[in-house]
């Protein structure tokens, strides 16, 4: 009996993502030592505080989490760049099930060496993502990113530009697609500034 309890107790850990223990309107200016507790990854990664920013080099699709569960209409904000490359690759997940990478909906500037951004849903190489070729992305300057999510209808701000929207009529969201998430392949990325509040129109 004690080890059906530990087998179902593992199951429930390895099915769920962690609650969460902060809640919108939430900010993070990742100015400290080390990530803390309201972010996770359910891997080994080499997501780090440095310089006061999120970084990450070698993170190859494990995610790092945030313990928040994102409202249905949605505004998240951060500032973006890569260092030591020519090229962006720099993303993150949203309404997502916080564990699996493309869980929910994968932003990506500048993916494929420059070649590529997207706005995906549940797998990177979709069929049917939304692209932009060229990706006009300067891999040596600091990106502002300004995601709206309202109801079915992703809009994305670059530099305070509209960038790329996407309309989905089956719209990711509930128990398994509630979380944020930042993502890295092999780019030398930095985060910081992230925002995230409801969205009201």
């Amino acid at each position: 009996m004690i080890r059906l309890f530990v087998l179902l107790g593992v199951g429930f850990l390895v099915s769920c993502a962690p609650p969460e223990t902060v809640k919108v309107p939430f900010f993070d200016d990742f100015e400290r030592d080390r990530l803390g507790d309201n972010w996770y990854m359910l891997e080994n990664a080499d997501w780090e505080i440095k310089n006061g920013a999120l970084h990450s080099a070698n993170a190859r699709n494990v995610p790092l989490w945030l313990k928040l569960k994102l409202p249905k209409n949605v505004v998240i904000e951060f500032d973006a760049w890569a260092e030591k490359t020519n090229f962006c690759d720099l993303k993150c997940e949203i309404f997502a099930d916080g564990r699996i990478h493309a869980s929910g909906y994968i932003i990506i500037l500048g993916g494929w060496k420059n070649q590529i951004s997207t706005i995906a849903r549940l797998d990177e190489h979709e069929k049917t993502r939304v692209e932009k070729r060229p990706t006009n992305c300067d891999p040596k300057a600091k990106h502002h990113f300004k995601i709206i999510r309202y109801n079915g209808k992703i809009e994305w701000y670059l530099n305070g530009e509209l960038y790329m929207e996407r309309v989905d009529n089956e719209p990711l969201y509930g128990r398994k697609n509630n979380r944020f998430a930042f993502s890295n392949w092999v780019t030398d990325a930095y985060y910081d500034n992230l925002s995230i509040k409801e969205y009201k129109p």
